[in-house]
């Protein structure tokens, strides 16, 4: 097999089965999910997703929002089954979109050398009117940028890299672990090759549903998130303490959620998007409308 995608999900029932028929249709030859407690129908939606040979669900019924850990799991079961060329780590609410098919944007990169790359984000933006049956609709996202001192170009995009020896993700699933393997890790490899936007981008719908939905996520990953190999002062603890900060706040006024990140152009941490950082991109929705008919 060439490439692999692997994703943990939980509760991503309006997403899950448009992102699986996707990421197939893009070329993947196997996606392996693992599926987190999800109490939202996404388990039902996956069984009848796992029938094609191609898609493989795992489950984990643990609360702990332990994403490294479950991506690990699923990336290795992806490596142990099909031993795929290349693996890509993805998500329910991202959206591979490249500027050819799989195998054609696969060609360009191993003619480059490129073993180890990342892809940018374009964050969606939403408006009151988008529901969890109509994000689709969205056809505005904007370019994110560093909005505090210890962020860089790299938290705004996830990387994909060559099977290899001990191969292992961290951050989530943003990086791989270089100290498994430091030969594969050298030379040119060392740190993912940035590859432009024309060639690749991941549509990214972090702010999604309702704001009743939004506000459950919100506190699902306060509430359980655990990174136990980070130190407490790392950068995440800030957006955690954010997410504390935000579902308190809303708890006590869900029309003020609505208010404030449906109807504004600003972002997680509240700051205004500025015109030259959105950009329309309708691919979603037109993919979506071909596939209703």
């Amino acid at each position: 097999m060439r490439a692999c995608g692997f994703m943990v999900v939980r509760d991503e029932h309006p997403l899950i089965e448009a992102n699986v028929r996707w990421h197939l249709a893009l070329g993947f030859e196997g996606l392996v999910i693992v599926d987190h407690a999800s109490t939202d129908g996404t388990s039902a939606v996956l069984a009848e997703l796992a029938q094609d040979a191609r898609v493989k669900v795992l489950y984990e019924a643990d609360e702990a929002f332990d994403h490294e850990k479950y991506a690990n799991r699923a990336l290795g079961f992806a490596v142990d089954h099909w031993n795929p060329e290349w693996l890509f780590p993805l998500d329910a609410d991202e959206f591979l979109h490249l500027s050819t098919r799989l195998s054609e944007f696969l060609d360009t990169v191993e003619r480059d050398g490129i073993s180890y790359g990342s892809i940018k984000w374009l964050n969606a933006l939403p408006t009151v009117t988008t529901s969890q049956r109509s994000v689709f609709e969205t056809v505005r996202f904007y370019d994110p940028w560093p909005e505090r001192t210890w962020e860089d170009d790299g938290h705004y995009r996830k990387s994909f890299c060559r099977s290899h020896e001990g191969i292992e993700v961290v951050v989530g699933g943003h990086y791989f672990r270089r100290e498994n393997n430091p030969l594969f890790f050298s030379g040119p490899a060392q740190s993912p090759i940035p590859l432009p936007a024309t060639a690749a981008r991941l549509l990214h719908f972090e702010r999604r549903g309702t704001p009743h939905a939004l506000l459950a996520k919100w506190r699902m990953q306060a509430d359980h998130l655990v990174e136990p190999r980070y130190p407490a002062d790392a950068p995440w603890t800030e957006k955690l303490e954010r997410l504390r900060e935000l579902s308190s706040r809303y708890t006590k006024d869900v029309g003020g959620l609505e208010a404030d990140w449906f109807e504004s152009d600003r972002t997680f941490w509240g700051a205004p998007i500025p015109p030259e950082r959105i950009q329309i991109c309708t691919v979603l929705r037109d993919w979506n409308e071909r596939a209703a008919r």
